[in-house]
């Protein structure tokens, strides 16, 4: 029920959402002065005639979602400065004929979603002299017929009756001189809605027409689907704004808008349409918005040629359109936005888009488009204003890493740019792709299927702020060198993507990013010293990675919760996957006291250790250096030996040659050293990804790769000395030079490297016979020279084996 004693000088009084199921007239009697009143959402269904007598001064009344069922004539009595009326989502059945005779000051009226059949009774309503709106939608209404209506011009402006069962639609005088909107959208009962109006200038001055999902038939004709609109249009002369989609139209004809000089706003989406002449949009110069998305065109041919001056928006998304030829869209000189999504493009003509000098955005995602489609570079001529472009969920691949002719040199504006989710995956990301886009701010590559970013990928993109890569597979850690040309990075997405580490973004001089996405990765944990190279770092998520729950972590652990800068999202959700007794345990649960205890002694055993280690050193490396460099040496040397001749012994050698490099170098080994060895030499050659064996420990397969070749090949760079599994190989393989004081190592230069840069372990390099230092010629030079020197290297001291040298 309404509260008792309410205070005198209440002016809004909100009931909103309570149980009340009757109004009484004693309700509101002591707050005359109430301008507006809400008691929406209750269970009313009985208002006592007088109830509102007291309140003269009411100007908004919300009666909307209660249980009414009859508006009497003593309902609304006394609401002589009521402007706002809601009584949708109600029951109503009827209304008596004077319910509304003392409300000449009513603007708004909403009778949405009610029982009412009749238009007869809203008569009454429709004669309020300063009715503005009317709202009759998803009533059960099946004829609009002006001869039941006033005979009188009514002032309404705006008339919806959206989702009513209309039969027909028919208005054969001048009733509604100012109306301005109309809305009989979902209004067709059993398939059709029978359109008829005598005069073009009954509504002459609507300028908003909606019409979606309906059946309509045609001019004065019954029951049948429209497939073409048959002049429907031509009672509209002032109409700025058709909305047909979601109805059966196949076709449309040079007539069908020819009187629409002042159309705007054209919305033809969701229709059959198959044909388009060239001549249809050829009046209408204020058409700003074209849709035509899901029909059923096959090309675009001519149609956009000319005659619309002023477009800027064309949706042709969801067709079956396959090609695009020269110059398709010239007549349009202010498109701003195209849509071409969603259809069979495979084929783009050189200068398809010329003349669209101020198109911004162009969507051609989820189409057909392949590398062919790209080897034009004319393709994306004749718009230098673009902004935005979208080739999400196409076909394209590429088979270089170096493109002849990049696409995108013409596009200097671009600042967006989405090329993820190539459906069979895009293999190689070429780096000169992105050349010309200087002003490029995003960059979005997911689900490309690539594993490998050239670090000259970025070079053309220094404004880049924003990089997706996440959904690929990056096994080896990213160069560093990827980001350098694009320090102002602000946002890094690469997640999905088994990263092993983040120790990349120590030497990428991403000082600016602020956002750091690395969930679902094969990172185990991440250090002080990858934070500190990212001071501005704000936001940075590690979800679904396969944490270590160990001291190794604890500085983590104390970051994610204390840090004012970095937010550590979902903190709470980081789990343990190592060691297995703490497996789903989080991480955020993890006991560090261990980690800390003793600290003062730990500390000072530690600087005494040191300083005594320290003098312990010098001293040794001053007057004992030598002696136990060779001991040191020799003693690896023999472990080592004794394992690779004991497998030596049982199964003799198995390759010619280790071959030891950095995955940086691969391309050189595939293109270069296997062709000549293996298919001409007919030699076989151990390589790490294709003959280590899964599951074995990686230092094991090296050893036992090492000592089962003949020989071993170092093909040795900048990359390869800065590798930690490099090192090692060529550890081992300089353990068995010295032991067993033969020709088993041969040192391939594939760059010019100053001695002062060789590592220590590099200068064994003295004990190696000349002819086995070998350097990869220069460009120009001959290489028959080199390939003849490398085969005898190998071929020397050749033994045990004959056939693996190819011999019959």
């Amino acid at each position: 029920m309404v509260p008792l004693l309410l205070p005198v000088h209440t002016m809004k009084l909100d009931l909103y959402r309570n149980h009340i199921s009757e109004l009484k007239v004693t309700d509101f009697r002591n707050v005359s002065n109430l301008r507006a009143l809400n008691v929406s959402y209750n269970y009313i269904s009985k208002v006592n005639d007088g109830t509102f007598q007291e309140l003269i001064h009411l100007r908004e009344l919300y009666m909307n979602r209660n249980r009414l069922k009859h508006v009497t004539g003593g309902f609304l009595q006394g609401l002589v400065s009521l402007t706002v009326l809601r009584l949708d989502l109600n029951e109503i059945e009827d209304i008596e004929q004077s319910a509304f005779d003392s409300l000449s000051n009513l603007k708004h009226v909403n009778l949405a979603s009610n029982r009412l059949t009749l238009m007869e009774s809203v008569k009454t309503i429709l004669q309020l002299p300063n009715l503005f709106e009317l709202n009759i939608e998803n009533n059960k209404i099946t004829n609009f017929v002006s001869h039941s209506l006033p005979n009188t011009p009514l002032q309404l402006q705006r008339l919806s009756l959206f989702s009513n069962p209309l039969k027909t639609f028919h208005i054969a005088n001048n009733i509604f001189p100012y109306l301005s909107y109309l809305d009989i959208s979902n209004c067709s009962y059993n398939g059709s809605f029978r359109w008829i109006v005598e005069d073009p200038s009954f509504l002459g001055s609507v300028d908003t027409l909606n019409v979606r999902l309906n059946h309509l038939t045609a001019l004065k004709v019954r029951n049948t689907k429209i497939t073409e609109l048959n002049n429907i249009t031509h009672v509209l002369p002032s109409v700025s704004m058709l909305d047909f989609s979601n109805n059966n139209i196949e076709r449309i004809t040079c007539s069908d808008f020819s009187n629409l000089t002042l159309l705007e706003n054209l919305y033809l989406y969701h229709n059959k349409i198959y044909m388009i002449r060239n001549c249809t949009f050829q009046n209408l110069p204020n058409l700003r918005v074209l849709l035509l998305g899901s029909n059923k065109l096959l090309d675009v041919g001519h149609i956009f040629n000319g005659d619309l001056p002023n477009l800027s928006v064309l949706d042709l998304h969801s067709n079956k359109i396959s090609q695009l030829d020269a110059r398709a869209f010239s007549g349009l000189p202010a498109l701003k936005i195209l849509q071409l999504y969603d259809n069979q493009i495979n084929s783009i003509s050189k200068n398809t888009f010329d003349g669209l000098h101020n198109l911004r955005e162009l969507h051609l995602n989820a189409n057909h488009l392949q590398q062919n489609t790209f080897t034009n570079p004319g393709i994306f001529k004749g718009m230098p204003h673009l902004e935005l472009l979208n080739l999400n969920e196409n076909v394209i691949t590429f088979d270089s890493q170096n493109l002849k002719a990049p696409p995108f040199t013409e596009l200097k504006s671009l600042q967006f740019m989405f090329i993820s989710n190539q459906r069979l995956g895009m293999n190689n990301l070429p780096c000169n792709l992105l050349r010309g886009l200087s002003s490029l701010i995003l960059f979005h590559g997911s689900h490309l299927d690539i594993h490998y970013v050239h670090p000259e990928t970025f070079t053309y993109t220094p404004e880049l702020r924003y990089l997706h890569l996440s959904n690929n597979v990056f096994m080896t850690e990213i160069s560093p060198r990827v980001f350098h040309p694009v320090a102002t990075l602000s946002e890094l997405h690469i997640t999905h993507s088994l990263l092993p580490s983040l120790n990349f973004l120590i030497d990428a001089n991403l000082s600016q990013l602020r956002n750091l996405q690395v969930q679902d990765n094969q990172i185990q944990g991440i250090n002080q010293t990858i934070i500190q190279s990212l001071p501005n770092l704000e936001y940075i998520d590690l979800r679904y990675n396969p944490f270590i729950c160990d001291c190794s972590n604890e500085w983590l652990l104390h970051w994610a919760n204390q840090s004012k800068l970095t937010q550590v999202v979902y903190f709470n959700q980081y789990h343990c996957s190592y060691p297995s007794a703490l497996k789903r345990e989080h991480l955020e649960d993890l006991n560090t006291d261990s980690c800390s205890q003793n600290l003062e002694f730990i500390y000072f055993a530690g600087s005494f250790s040191l300083v005594i280690v320290t003098l312990l050193v010098s001293f040794i490396y001053n007057f004992m250096r030598f002696q136990l460099v060779y001991a040191y040496y020799l003693f690896l040397a023999y472990l080592y030996d004794s394992m690779g001749q004991r497998k030596q012994k049982q199964h003799g050698f198995l390759y010619d040659a280790f071959i030891s490099y950095n995955s940086q170098d691969e391309r050189w080994v595939h293109r270069e050293l296997l062709p000549n060895l293996e298919t001409e030499q007919g030699w076989r050659l151990c390589l790490h990804h294709r003959d280590f064996e899964p599951g074995k420990p990686i230092i094991d397969n090296i050893v036992e790769g090492i000592y089962s070749s003949r020989k071993t090949i170092c093909v040795v760079t900048r990359d390869y000395l800065g590798s930690e599994w490099c090192s090692r190989e060529i550890q081992v393989a300089s353990f068995r030079l010295f032991d067993e004081k033969k020709d088993v190592l041969i040192l391939v230069f594939l760059e010019d490297i100053p001695a002062q840069h060789l590592s220590p372990y590099h200068r064994m390099r003295k004990l190696v016979k000349n002819q086995t230092y070998l350097c990869w010629p220069k460009p120009g030079e001959d290489r028959i020279i080199f390939w003849q020197k490398l085969r005898l290297a190998i071929s020397t001291n050749k033994e045990e084996n004959p056939f693996l040298l190819g011999g019959e």
